[in-house]
C-alpha cells in the first residue's frame, strides 16, 4: 500500500531532492546511493546513476578515488555514467569514454548500453540526458544542481542527494517538492 501511494507521488511529480548534512565522506555518499537505489526497486523504476564526482570529496579533487568507489558499489552491469577530467583513466571497466567538452569526459558502463548507440562527443549537459536510455537518474553527488536542471529540462525523472543549500540546487527547476532526508 505505501509504495503504491509513493509511486502516485512519484508520478506527480519528477525531482526528489534529499539534503544530507554537511560535508560527506565515501562512506556517507555509498549509503545515500544505496537508499536511492532501494528507493528505486521498491517502486520499480530503473535507475541510471549519473554524477559528476570531481570535487565532492575535499582530499580527491579530481574525483577519481569517488568515481573507483563508486564503480565498485554500482556494479558493472548497473547503468552509470561518470564525469571526470578528460585526462583522468579509468581504473575499472568501462564501456564507453565519450568527450562531454570543456576538459570532461563521461565514463558509461552498464547492461543498458549494450545495444545504445555510439556517441563520440555530447555537446550539452541536456544533450546527454536526451540520449541516455530509458530511466530516473540517480545523482549521489548533486552538490548545486549542475546536472539535475539540465536532467530535469530534459524531461527525466530525478532522484537527487545534496550536502548544499537544496534551494540553490533546485532554483532553475521551478518545483518546489522537495524533502530532507
Amino acid at each position: 500500500m505505501e509504495t503504491d501511494r509513493l509511486a502516485e507521488a512519484f508520478r506527480g511529480e519528477r525531482c526528489w531532492l534529499m539534503a544530507s548534512q554537511g560535508p560527506r565522506t565515501e562512506a556517507d555518499i555509498i549509503d545515500d546511493l544505496d537508499g536511492m537505489l532501494r528507493y528505486c526497486r521498491r517502486l520499480q523504476l530503473r535507475p541510471i546513476v549519473v554524477t559528476d564526482p570531481r570535487g565532492v570529496l575535499d582530499d580527491d579533487p579530481d574525483g577519481e578515488r569517488l568515481a573507483v568507489t563508486l564503480h565498485d558499489a554500482i556494479g558493472e552491469y548497473r547503468a552509470s555514467v561518470l564525469m571526470m577530467p578528460w585526462k583522468a583513466h579509468p581504473v575499472r571497466r568501462i564501456r564507453w569514454k565519450i568527450s562531454a567538452g570543456h576538459g570532461a569526459s563521461l565514463w558509461i558502463r552498464g547492461a543498458a548500453f549494450a545495444d545504445h548507440p555510439y556517441q563520440t562527443k555530447i555537446t550539452s549537459r541536456e544533450g546527454l540526458f536526451r540520449w541516455l536510455p530509458i530511466g530516473v537518474i540517480v545523482d549521489p553527488c548533486a552538490g548545486h544542481g549542475d546536472l539535475i536542471v539540465p536532467a530535469y529540462r530534459a524531461g527525466r525523472s530525478i532522484v537527487a542527494c545534496t550536502d548544499r543549500s537544496p534551494t540553490l540546487a533546485v532554483a532553475g527547476l521551478g518545483q518546489g517538492m522537495l524533502f530532507d532526508a
